[in-house]
């Protein structure tokens, strides 16, 4: 909009200055020209007056020295000269205190231009008039007469009148923008701020009465009446909205929105301030040509979090990994978030190389993190990475008990495996605060869990939590079946609880899902989105489509073994469809990342050097970030989404997929994801066969359109009735209810 007003602005000037320029030369120019006519006509009657003086004197030589040298002396006059009937310089009289640059008559100068007189030679400063002096009897020329004039005082005239007019003009243009930016301000800037403020205090506002000023737009009545009607109807309709999710929001039936989140937190907190905890955090700043920029991680469980943190508000407290975050944040390494209608606060622990390579990438990623999917990678076990887990979870600790210091009862909402003994350290200092852990990868056998030389330290670490979530039921068993093996520690079945040094842990599956209410289905705008996010026209293609981060538990080469072999068994599908992958690049810093990356690639080009024409090749692979936005145009254009999970807790892009297509699409899902115990008409495989990769895709692309309707609709509902904002609600719910 700025750009547009300055494009605008600049505009008017141009066609302003355009006016004024050609005014003032029209008018400067015909000043000059009447100066200069003046010039001449004072020329003419000076040299008639000669002339007709000389012819008085019966032509006497000596009268020319005379009169010439008389009105040399005149003003603005350079000088004078005679010459006979031959052109010979016969007399020159000149000015001495004038310029000496100004060129003097020379002899036979003038006779080659004899038939022209009079006549006047303009020059840089000067305008010399030649005139002849015919025989007023036989009319024979017996001579010439010049007068040089001085035109400096012309040139001085239209340069000081240039210069006024251009400092008219700006003057001008200064006090009219001057005026107009007052009027724009007072009518349309101010009026415009006043209806930001009344909007934000209206959408913010929760039971507080707003008022309503009856001048936001000075210039229209009927304008400020229509604005206050809609406000006033707007109001009337979310207070009976209100109403109505207060009557809702404990039925269990009716569709949870956002609306109604709110509504359980703000019935249900009761003043309790909400932690939230992980790793990875919401927003990042880092810096992008010169300047500071926020963006949001392209990751479904982030942007999930991020819907409940916006209803519930409070403090997220997550590693500042932005190379611009120190600078945005406040002397508490607090900034308020999402910075387009901020709702929470968003607290940054600082972390040294070290500790984010023993931290994350060692004990996490290299130890936990294999051990929990079973994808037989073996777990790297290192004391020093035990050691950096442990400063890390002592620092997270200490940025939370700085946050709910002054607080009563606080709630500690903690993710994952980054945190195991999170826990525990927050409770020695705050016994009173409730802990909720949610642990979003699967949890292993107890035979294998108990390889881990630290079992011990993390199982006490857990269940310091009241509240221990998994995404479904088996990880809650493999849970407890570890607790029976490893600790002396009652299990309560019946109420899903484990019993650990005289403190309770409720032990539940709660499957994460999308903020998705079925109400969401707004247009795709922009026809060359696909191309420009593939770098390919397949505008004409059966798209096939996976969405995974570079990661060896997504099974990416037992997915491209099997699109290799579909195209083998069914070429009739060759150049008429193709695969896309969008692969993330993910903890690069860890070399087994590092190793699956190349093989990855190296794959995908094996397989379209086999496969590949001069027109068509079969994969196209994206290896880089995609926007959240711009996946939902990948998400739309696919016919049919792959998910060939080795092991997974979840799987959100399963559900982000079938939340995109009503009728037309095709979900093929590993069963080893979480995601396949609540999405049952998705097209169930094995990854490890490649078979069964080969025949889904088939019978995907030759499914009926009834039969991808009705499997698409049955997911739908499965999600609408379990979004992102039932699943914080339940999760939040089994504590209150504890």
């Amino acid at each position: 909009m700025k750009k547009r007003a300055l494009i605008f602005s600049l505009l008017i000037v141009v066609f302003l200055g355009c006016i004024f320029y050609f005014y003032a030369f029209s008018r400067i120019q015909k000043e000059k020209t009447n100066l200069y006519n003046d010039l001449f006509y004072r020329s003419n009657i000076q040299a008639e007056t000669i002339i007709d003086k000389f012819f008085e004197k019966d032509t006497d030589p000596g009268y020319f020295e005379q009169a010439l040298e008389k009105i040399s002396r005149y003003e603005k006059i350079v000088d004078t000269a005679y010459y006979d009937n031959s052109g010979t310089l016969i007399y020159y009289k000149r000015d001495s205190s004038l310029d000496a640059g100004i060129a003097a008559p020379t002899d036979g100068s003038v006779i080659t231009r004899a038939s022209e007189f009079p006549f006047a030679e303009f020059k840089k400063g000067y305008a010399r008039f030649y005139y002849s002096m015919p025989d007023k009897t036989d009319g024979d020329i017996i001579g010439y007469l010049s007068i040089t004039q001085d035109t400096r005082h012309i040139e001085g005239y239209a340069f000081r009148a240039w210069r006024d007019r251009i400092l008219t003009f700006f003057i001008l243009i200064a006090g009219l923008f001057s005026f107009a930016y007052l009027m724009f301000y007072l009518y349309v800037i101010r009026s415009s701020a006043l209806a930001v403020d009344l909007l934000k205090k209206i959408r913010k506002s929760v039971d507080s009465p707003i008022d309503l000023p009856n001048d936001i737009f000075p210039f229209s009545d009927e304008l400020n009446k229509e604005v206050a009607i809609t406000v006033q109807s707007f109001l009337r309709a979310r207070q009976s909205a209100r109403e109505e999710a207060d009557l809702r929001y404990k039925i269990i039936d009716s569709t949870w929105t956002f609306s109604r989140l709110q509504r359980f937190f703000s019935s249900r907190l009761e003043g309790r301030k909400v932690v939230n905890v992980s790793n990875r955090e919401p927003y990042v700043h880092n810096e992008v040509g010169g300047k500071t920029k926020v963006f949001q991680p392209a990751h479904g469980l982030i942007s999930s979090l991020d819907e409940m943190m916006k209803a519930c508000g409070g403090t997220w407290v997550a590693h500042g990994a932005g190379n611009k975050d120190r600078a945005v944040v406040d002397q508490s390494d607090k900034i308020f978030v999402p910075p387009e209608e901020p709702a929470y606060f968003l607290k940054r622990v600082w972390l040294t190389p070290d500790e984010v390579k023993g931290h994350y990438v060692g004990f996490s990623n290299e130890a936990l993190y294999p051990l929990c999917l079973m994808t037989h990678n073996r777990p790297i076990f290192r004391n020093s990475d035990w050691e950096h887990y442990k400063t890390v979870n002592e620092k997270f600790a200490s940025a939370v008990l700085d946050e709910i210091e002054y607080e009563k009862n606080p709630i500690i909402f903690i993710h994952d495996l980054h945190f195991t003994i999170l826990p525990k350290l927050i409770k020695e200092k705050r016994p009173d605060a409730d802990i909720i852990l949610f642990w979003h990868h699967p949890w292993p056998s107890a035979e294998q869990f108990s390889i881990l030389p630290w079992k011990k330290e993390i199982l006490e670490g857990l269940l310091s939590a009241d509240v221990l979530c998994f995404h479904v039921h088996h990880f809650c068993n493999n849970f407890t079946d570890t607790v029976k093996k490893e600790l002396e520690a009652k299990i309560d079945t019946e109420n899903s609880a484990v019993y650990f040094n005289g403190k309770e842990t409720l032990v539940k599956h709660f499957p994460i899902s999308i903020p998705f209410t079925n109400l969401h289905s707004a247009t795709l705008h922009d026809p060359d989105k696909v191309k420009t996010i593939v770098g390919e026209d397949i505008d004409d293609l059966r798209v096939i489509l996976g969405v995974d981060r570079m990661d060896y538990t997504k099974g990416l080469i037992e997915r491209l073994k099997g699109i290799e072999q579909f195209y083998d068994t069914y070429p009739e599908f060759k150049k008429n469809s193709v695969f896309v992958q969008v692969a993330a690049p993910s903890r690069e810093a860890v070399p087994k990342y590092q190793q699956y990356a190349k093989q990855v690639l190296s794959e995908v080009e094996r397989i379209n050097n086999k496969l590949q024409t001069n027109t068509w090749k079969p994969i196209l692979f994206l290896h880089k970030q995609v926007k959240q936005e711009d996946l939902v145009y990948l998400y739309r254009k696919a016919e049919v989404c792959l998910v060939t999970s080795l092991h997974d807790g979840m799987n959100l892009v399963a559900k982000e997929y079938v939340a995109q297509h009503k009728d037309k699409g095709v979900l093929i899902l590993s069963e080893f994801t979480g995601a396949a115990r609540e999405l049952h008409s998705a097209l169930k495989i094995n990854p490890y066969s490649a078979g069964d990769i080969v025949n889904a895709l088939n019978q995907a692309f030759t499914m009926e359109h009834s039969e991808r309707k009705a499997r698409l609709e049955a997911m739908r509902n499965k999600i609408v009735q379990y979004n992102i904002f039932r699943w914080a609600a339940d999760i939040f719910d089994s504590l209150f209810s504890k």
